[in-house]
């Protein structure tokens, strides 16, 4: 193992190491009935970390509630020379209080580049995706944003305030989102994705939104949107489950085709209302799309009949630059 480097697996370790001298550590305590005062002990271990830059820190499915995050927060203030970040704390149980001060700090951290957040099935609510917003979009030098904030009563106002605040960052060039589970309906996404038009540095980004309220509307204006993003090259949206018709997909993808640099589409569709015609305008559009080169598209579920996939696999022999495809249209599951 990089002298540099250390790898904690239980909490002994960690409170019988001197981590001084270390540029690298990583932590998984998954599953470790983890409760608020054992988080505390652990970070007061990271009370002199200057050195580390990059550190992963993975807490999954413990006991850890707000006072837990906020212990967390607070020990990050002290890893000025961080530039990697990686915190995986989904299933605890942490409310918008603990989210503001788990990231209150972050805007600090002035080396920081890249961060892989996740907070999955946790209560953050509006408050907690408000602050995470404005700490990520204050984040002056962040270049890749992971969020992954799944089933965490986010709803519309939630995912408004997420985007209004992501949008004041300019150096944003990989964005993921996970924000399956969450109420969102059309007008969450239409803002949110009217708020990600104004990111003009995102080269690769991922939006995922199963199980939400997107429809036709959201879908349409979330098309439009992106079609203002210049130079991205690589998208994926995973919106299966959101009642989106042959309209909103037609709207969709012919606004992708306006997007010159995009050579790589991963397009989850699957278990809306497509329809056969769904599948042709889905086709029609991917053909006009000049520079697609890897795709990725899911349509299972869709009630597609056997003319509109004829018709949609005809239409993809068209991409002439198409190298690497994954298709799926399993109809009746």
């Amino acid at each position: 193992m990089d002298q540099q480097t250390i790898k904690f697996k239980t909490q002994d370790q960690i409170l019988n190491t001197c981590i001084q001298s270390f540029s690298k550590v990583k932590v998984n305590l998954d599953w470790s009935s983890i409760s608020n005062q054992d988080i505390i002990n652990i970070t007061n271990v990271f009370k002199k970390s200057n050195n580390i830059q990059i550190l992963s820190l993975s807490f999954i499915r413990n006991q850890i509630g707000d006072e837990g995050a906020i212990a967390i927060g607070s020990c990050l203030v002290n890893c000025l020379n961080l530039q990697s970040l990686k915190l995986r704390i989904s299933q605890n149980k942490i409310n918008g209080e603990g989210t503001v001060g788990l990231v209150s700090n972050l805007q600090n951290l002035n080396n920081l580049q890249n961060v892989i957040f996740q907070l999955d099935f946790n209560k953050v609510g509006v408050q907690g995706a408000t602050a995470l917003g404005s700490a990520f979009g204050n984040c002056k030098n962040l270049q890749k944003l992971s969020l992954s904030i799944h089933k965490n009563e986010i709803s519309n106002q939630g995912v408004i305030m997420l985007g209004q605040h992501l949008q004041q960052s300019k150096s944003i060039v990989q964005l993921h989102l996970g924000l399956n589970w969450n109420n969102i309906d059309a007008e969450g996404i239409s803002i949110l994705s009217f708020s990600l038009a104004k990111c003009t540095q995102i080269q690769m980004l991922s939006i995922s939104l199963f199980e939400n309220k997107a429809h036709d509307e959201g879908i349409c204006n979330l098309g439009q949107s992106l079609s203002k993003l210049d130079k991205l090259s690589s998208l994926e949206l995973q919106i299966a489950q959101n009642n989106i018709s042959a309209f909103g997909a037609s709207s969709l993808l012919n606004s992708l085709v306006s997007c010159q640099k995009l050579y790589k589409l991963n397009l989850l569709l699957f278990s809306n209302i497509l329809g056969t015609q769904g599948a042709f305008v889905i086709g029609s559009a991917l053909k006009q799309c000049a520079q697609l080169s890897i795709l990725t598209l899911s349509l299972d579920k869709n009630d597609i009949k056997d003319e509109g996939l004829i018709e949609l696999c005809s239409s993809l022999t068209c991409c002439k630059k198409l190298y690497a495809l994954t298709l799926s249209i399993l109809q009746r599951i």
